[in-house]
């Protein structure tokens, strides 16, 4: 571990596994997100309160390594609370100091100059000593961490994505918000059909051959895999309702207890072919591109009757991160010296103010765990009163550091790209496989050529996903639900 860490905070306690998050190793998008955890006291607050949340689900969190986050961000509040239980030091020091000066100030007016003398030299003292501590968690955290540790150069470097690699082993999604694919970023819309079964082939004399959904969903497989590109991944995952495990161990092992994030295959394997209100299959596919800035997310739904075929497509896109994270891009080692001057003369101003803050915010830090302590027993209370408990995830740590504007313009085109890829696929090998069966098939062609002619395409800076409408005299409706 570097100089970096000598202030830093414990292992996480509660590791997440990259297993059971989706997590990869770390990215581009890792380092952004890590250097976050020092720039954005708001994006630090709300990781750390993710993570204490026991009972809540974990949502998947592709493209980062979730843990390194999570760490950087137990590190970069255990250096704000050692500088300011450092604080109190100098200003006890200072009090204990003048306290003993106050009577020489009514014993004898002449005694007034003595005292005043007195009185500087602790006050002086104290303000060195605490421009030396400000400025010592000042140091470790611009220069030896966003200017070296978080370096392009120095981080550890990226392992590739294999082709078409398989999504880590998590394949149970409970979710808590409106939409089933949380942490998958913003909606970009989709698509549905019906198909007659029944309907032959032009020139067939015999019936359609019946099949399985789950041969449909193999060919599906076979077909992505085919495309070759780099970080694409494939899996099957259920989603499931927080609000409608409780009683559910299959997705939840105890009532106080945190859902599950994979299931075997034997629990799985039924979903696919006979998907419940509250627990549904998808054939999920990720694209994770620009080193984990740009993650394009298709979830994949077939059922199928007697007589119909029903396919849904749905896309989600997490676009690049908050623009203030990049900055650590511009940090050069050849200004270290400038740098650090300039963190000294920072810190000789601030340490006044954080000194007087110090006792409280030490205070504060000191009753945190007393108060986590009611809070876990009002929860715990909560969850065995309330049967419509909900367990599921509202938001990832990937979302919460992500800003709806593109950065580079070509990030946008290959968004594209890779939309117009999957779905041409989607539907050549849904084209293909049905009238293999000798099922007719123009009329998902005519919708398959409507669809790729009139897609959703989100152009300028920033991605608005809300109130889109796709094709001739459609009407987009917006409606507010309250939270």
């Amino acid at each position: 571990m570097s100089q970096a860490a000598s202030l830093s905070a414990p292992n996480v306690s509660d590791r997440i596994g990259s297993a059971a998050q989706g997590g990869s190793a770390p990215t581009a998008a890792t380092r952004y997100l890590a250097a976050g955890a020092y720039l954005d006291a708001t994006f630090r607050a709300q990781v750390l309160s993710l993570m204490d949340d026991e009972y809540r689900a974990r949502a998947p969190e592709p493209g980062i390594d979730p843990e390194c986050v999570v760490r950087h961000c137990r590190t970069a509040l255990a250096r704000k609370a050692w500088r300011d239980a450092l604080l109190c030091a100098p200003l006890a020091y200072m009090h204990w100091t003048l306290f003993p000066l106050l009577p020489l100030l009514s014993i004898n007016p002449d005694y007034i100059p003595v005292a005043l003398a007195a009185y500087w030299l602790p006050i002086v003292a104290t303000w060195f000593a605490a421009s030396g501590i400000v400025f010592g968690e000042s140091f470790l955290t611009e220069i030896l961490t966003l200017t070296y540790r978080l370096s392009a150069r120095d981080f550890e470097q990226p392992q590739p994505v294999p082709q078409n690699a398989q999504l880590d082993t998590a394949n149970v999604v409970a979710y808590g918000a409106f939409s089933p694919f949380v942490g998958s970023g913003y909606d970009l819309a989709g698509w549905s059909f019906a198909v007659n079964l029944e309907q032959r082939m032009p020139g067939r004399e015999t019936a359609p051959d019946a099949f399985q959904v789950t041969e449909l969903y193999d060919a599906l497989r076979k077909g992505f895999e085919r495309l070759e590109i780099g970080g694409l991944k494939v899996a099957d995952r259920l989603y499931v309702d927080g609000k409608a495990i409780r009683d559910d161990n299959r997705f939840l092992p105890a009532t106080l207890a945190r859902p599950v994030s994979r299931v075997t295959t034997a629990i799985l394997a039924p979903f696919i072919s006979s998907p419940g209100k509250t627990v549904r299959h998808y054939l999920s596919l990720e694209i994770q591109d620009w080193s984990g800035q740009l993650v394009l997310s298709t979830f994949i739904r077939l059922q199928k009757t007697q007589s119909k075929l029903f396919a849904e497509m749905s896309s989600f896109l997490l676009p690049p991160l908050k623009g203030s994270y990049y900055a650590i891009d511009g940090r050069s080692r050849s200004r270290v010296v400038g740098q650090t001057l300039g963190l000294f003369l920072s810190a000789f101003v601030q340490s006044p103010f954080l000194l007087v803050l110090a006792p409280f915010r030490t205070a504060g830090r000191i009753w945190t765990p007393v108060r986590r302590l009611s809070e876990r027993s009002q929860k715990r209370k909560e969850i065995r009163n309330n049967p419509l408990y909900n367990y599921g995830a509202l938001t990832s740590i990937r979302q919460l550091g992500t800003e709806n504007t593109w950065r580079v313009y070509f990030q946008k085109l290959d968004k594209e790209m890779h939309t117009k890829i999957i779905q041409q696929q989607l539907l050549d090998v849904l084209t293909d496989f049905l009238a293999d069966h000798g099922i007719d098939v123009s009329e998902i062609k005519e919708r398959g050529s409507f669809i790729l002619n009139n897609g959703v395409m989100v152009s300028g800076g920033l991605i608005q996903a809300e109130g889109l409408a796709v094709g001739q005299g459609a009407q987009a409706k917006v409606s507010k639900r309250s939270q």
